[in-house]
């Protein structure tokens, strides 16, 4: 998927006023920080205990550019367990989001 479309699709999850500090996807590294939010939101979803199916349909919405990057991090986030503590929580998110921006930076080498 082009940068742009996955900033799009970032953009879906989280909304406006979060992605304000993010930098403007241009270039593989910043695909990845763009995916790396994507994880992070919906990571933060699942934890706080929001049915998947919300998820799914933000993605259904936007169409088939998007949709496909973004259901397979959903499919992922909901195959893990839901912490009991906040500290929890707060590991699993960021286990999740590195383990998201691991597969990114592997799947797009830098030039």
């Amino acid at each position: 998927m082009h940068p742009r479309k996955t900033l799009l699709a970032t953009l879906i999850l989280v909304g406006g006023p979060v992605l304000s500090a993010e930098p403007s996807p241009s270039k593989t590294s910043d695909l990845c920080t763009a995916m790396d939010v994507v994880a992070k939101t919906t990571m933060e979803a699942r934890q706080a205990g929001a049915p998947m199916i919300e998820l799914y349909k933000k993605a259904d919405a936007y169409g088939d550019d998007v949709a496909p990057t973004l259901k397979p991090v959903i499919q992922r986030a909901y195959k893990e367990p839901l912490g009991q503590t906040d500290k929890e929580k707060a590991w699993l998110i960021s286990e999740f989001r590195n383990a998201i921006y691991m597969a990114c930076i592997e799947a797009h080498p830098q030039t």
